[in-house]
């Protein structure tokens, strides 16, 4: 009997557990195990994730597993079953997708989107003098270890910069951004640098490189899940709760209560400043979604494809057939090269505004320094007027021989004044040479009243065409 006793109210426990008490769920939910990485770009699903923030979702129990940044270690944890879906960068997916024929592509998360950066050397002081344009042709160009930077590159390509859509540079992989600045600077084997350079080491960079267009960030979305074949069969219901849930966790992460401590999280774990967090978590798109985008699984693949990272010919590569069922491809154009707008560097903006402006500054004050000397050229003229009127009163000529009119500043000499002049009757009994010599004729008060020819013309080629027509106006 006490055996009988005992068998009764366990199964009572039994009964009271799958009626009342939630715990039984941890038991019947499917078990859904995601993989991340430990870096940046997989946040915030890495912090849901290692926080245990998915508990209280009721479709599936999820679990957290920490992948290593290894494509072929991850093929094989999907293909064991270690891991039901893994988030994945898009590039690293496609090359996954292509090695198995076993992967899928279940879903897309829009995360942290790299800003890449179009780095050159300075101008020497030659090429300043010379004003030659930037940029010149680059045919050589630098570029980090990962695979999404030589895809950026032909994504400039198809733009057609700096005319590579005909003649494409050649990528030079660089292992360290030490190492590429000494290549292009000292060296001068590479006449460009990209980059995915952070807002510390980006200052550092432009005091030695300068920056020649906008940053430039990949169109198609950052990452998608990559699941097997037995998971969407098995567990595809449980993904599409996975995803949904994830959004409102995202929402919440987002809020004023919890915002604070999404930033000191990302603050603490992986260096960033309090305003590239802020900036961060209002930038970042931050959305999972149970389809995919056809700039997604067409544009990486192309560009794999002409770096001979992936097979050649195009009926092995089809990436549709890589994905899973029930997942819909959404249309979505390419951006065109007029999005993506070319700027000169900071750097030599401010220069040429400093040159013109002190262009601009020398001519005003040449304007003035002219302006004072026809001011001090009118009152000598002014003055020599006056002794001529005086010396033609001594002489018994009268004031109207030698009248100048001066009305504007400009001088002239009347007709009245010449003739009255030349056909003056006073005898000066060989006295005529001499007083010639003393008295100037009016052609040579006519030249003394204005400006020195030489001077003007010097005066002129140093102004500019505004001040120039002023001066030649007034």
């Amino acid at each position: 009997m006490p055996s009988l006793s005992k068998t009764i109210e366990n199964i009572k426990d039994t009964v009271r557990c799958l009626t009342c008490d939630n715990s039984a769920l941890d038991t019947l939910r499917p078990r859904l195990r995601v993989g991340t990485t430990t870096n940046f770009v997989d946040e915030p699903i890495s912090r849901a994730l290692k926080q245990k923030m998915y508990k209280t979702l009721e479709a599936c129990a999820v679990d957290w597993v920490i992948c290593p940044e290894d494509g072929a270690a991850i093929m094989a944890m999907l293909n064991a079953g270690i891991i039901d879906a893994v988030l994945t960068k898009v590039e690293d997916a496609v090359l996954l997708t292509m090695s198995s024929k076993s992967l899928r592509v279940c879903g897309m998360f829009d995360g942290t989107r790299a800003s890449w950066h179009l780095f050159v050397p300075k101008k020497s002081q030659a090429d300043e003098a010379a004003s030659s344009p930037w940029p010149r042709k680059i045919t050589k160009i630098g570029v980090p270890e990962q695979i999404s930077a030589s895809m950026i590159v032909c994504l400039m390509q198809d733009w057609d910069l700096f005319g590579w859509l005909r003649d494409p540079p050649e990528i030079v992989v660089m292992r360290t951004l030490l190492e590429g600045l000494r290549e292009m600077n000292q060296k001068g084997n590479l006449q460009a640098l990209l980059w995915d350079a952070s807002s510390g080491e980006l200052q550092s960079i432009k005091s030695v490189c300068a920056e020649i267009m906008q940053p430039i960030v990949a169109p198609w979305r950052t990452h998608v899940f990559v699941c097997t074949r037995e998971t969407v069969f098995a567990k595809s219901a449980a993904i599409r709760s996975f995803f949904h849930f994830s959004n409102q966790l995202v929402q919440d992460m987002r809020s004023e209560e919890e915002r604070p401590l999404l930033e000191d999280y990302v603050v603490n774990h992986y260096g960033l400043s309090r305003n590239e967090a802020k900036l961060w978590v209002d930038s970042a798109p931050m959305i999972c979604q149970p389809d995919v985008d056809s700039l997604t699984i067409s544009k990486p693949l192309e560009y794999l494809r002409r770096l001979a990272v992936v097979a050649t010919r195009k009926e092995e590569t089809q990436m549709a057939l890589r994905l899973a069922t029930g997942v819909r491809v959404l249309e979505m154009p390419f951006p065109e090269r007029s999005q993506v707008i070319q700027a000169r560097n900071a750097e030599a903006s401010e220069q040429e505004h400093s040159a013109a402006s002190a262009a601009a500054g020398s001519g005003h004050q040449q304007h003035l320094a002219n302006a004072q000397q026809q001011q001090q050229q009118q009152q000598q003229q002014q003055q020599q007027q006056q002794q001529q009127q005086h010396q033609y009163a001594d002489a018994g000529v009268g004031a109207d021989a030698g009248q100048l009119s001066l009305d504007g500043g400009d001088a002239s000499v009347s007709p009245s004044s010449s003739s009255s002049y030349s056909s003056s009757s006073i005898p000066l009994d060989g006295q005529l040479e001499e007083t010639n010599d003393a008295r100037p004729t009016p052609q040579e008060l006519l030249a003394g009243a204005l400006p020195n020819p030489g001077t003007a013309a010097t005066s002129s080629t140093q102004l500019s065409p505004p001040n120039r027509s002023a001066l030649e106006g007034g």
